[in-house]
This record gives C-alpha cells, structure tokens and sequence, in this order.
C-alpha cells in the first residue's frame, strides 16, 4: 500500500523518508534476517537505529556490511563522512535525535531496535 503525499508535501524542506519496523512487520514467511537484508540494499546509503552498539556491529556484520561502508555517528567528523560518502550504512546505537540527514543524505531508515516503548503496540 502506497500512502499518499499530502496537499502541499512539495513545498516542504524535510524530504520524504521511509521508514521501516521490522519487528512490526508482516514477513509474509520471510525471515527477519532475510527481509532486513533485502531493505538494507534498497538505496545505496541507510541507517539502522539499534539498542546499542553490540547490536549495531552484530547485525552489521549479519548483513555483511563491507568495513568501509559503516558509519557511526560517534567518530570524531561526527555525521560528515556519511553525508558526504556515495554509499554506506549509519550504524546508530542507541540513538537518533539529534542528527541531521536532510536531503539526499539519507532517504532509508530501518529501526531494528525493540518497538516496546511507552505508547507503542507493543507495550503491555
């Protein structure tokens, strides 16, 4: 299912995102790994918000995200390097406000951190 584009979207700045959950996620039988995978090669550039940064170097690693292709935003050039690289993966541990990804700079978010907290449909 498409959704559509608001009256007046074009006149904003912030760019369009897609956003993907894979907890929340209808597989269709696909495993999560798989799934992941195939998302994460949509766009050439995407962050991965993870609990942490275990998490982070683990699924990394699970997708075989080449060394030179990862990004973190605790390197000391901060966001920079990703902005200005063709290709990569921002590996963000634990975190996601705050950071500045306008334009083209990142069109793919995939959370694969725990949709468990207040308010969401996985609370108890």
């Amino acid at each position: 299912m498409r959704v559509p584009a608001p009256p007046g979207w074009e006149r904003t700045g912030s760019g369009r995102r897609f956003f993907v959950f894979p907890a929340l996620a209808d597989l269709e039988g696909a495993s999560p790994a798989s799934a992941l995978d195939r998302l994460a090669r949509v766009e050439p550039k995407q962050m991965i918000l993870t609990p942490d940064a275990a998490t982070a170097t683990a699924l990394a690693d699970a997708l075989a995200i080449a060394p030179d292709d990862r990004y973190t935003a605790q390197s000391a050039q901060g966001l920079e390097p990703f902005a200005a690289a063709a290709q990569g993966t921002l590996l963000a541990a634990g975190r996601y406000n705050g950071m500045d990804l306008a334009g083209n700079t990142c069109r793919t978010h995939l959370d694969h951190a725990s949709a468990t907290g207040a308010g969401s449909p996985a609370s108890p």
